[in-house]
């Protein structure tokens, strides 16, 4: 057991910190796309060896253009070689906890790469593109 969770945390090690989203590309489950890149989307992961917290934060213009949080969601994940999942265990939204996160994650050129899915209770799969460039 002692290997197992060495290997995992030398493999970790790379993710630990936060990651700064750049762009992002979502394909819907009826097909439709949506696009944002950091000027329309603030959000970060969080990553410590086992666990990540992702914050998505807007700018609200009835509140002076100052940048709110709207969403929030963590908990703990895996990473197999690039074969990562999500567990969310606490979210600002009821439904994120019932989400199924599977992502093939790699990180090239200091940027990390999330391309997969988020599948719903009842089946409906949203095909998320992701880039994001360490914050610290």
């Amino acid at each position: 057991m002692t290997l197992f969770c060495l290997n995992t945390f030398a493999q970790n090690k790379e993710l630990v910190g936060t990651w700064r989203l750049v762009a992002q590309k979502v394909t819907n489950p009826d097909g439709s796309i949506f696009s944002a890149d950091s000027t329309s989307s603030i959000m970060r992961k969080m990553f410590t060896p086992t666990t990540v917290v992702v914050i998505y934060e807007k700018v609200i213009p009835q509140f002076n253009s100052q940048k709110i949080v709207v969403s929030c969601a963590g908990g703990h994940y895996t990473l197999k070689g690039d074969a990562y999942e999500e567990l969310i265990e606490f979210a600002s939204y009821k439904d994120f906890k019932k989400l199924t996160a599977k992502f093939k994650l790699t990180i090239e050129n200091g940027k990390l790469h999330t391309l997969g899915s988020l599948i719903s209770d009842n089946g409906q799969v949203a095909i998320y593109d992701e880039w994001y460039i360490k914050a610290d």
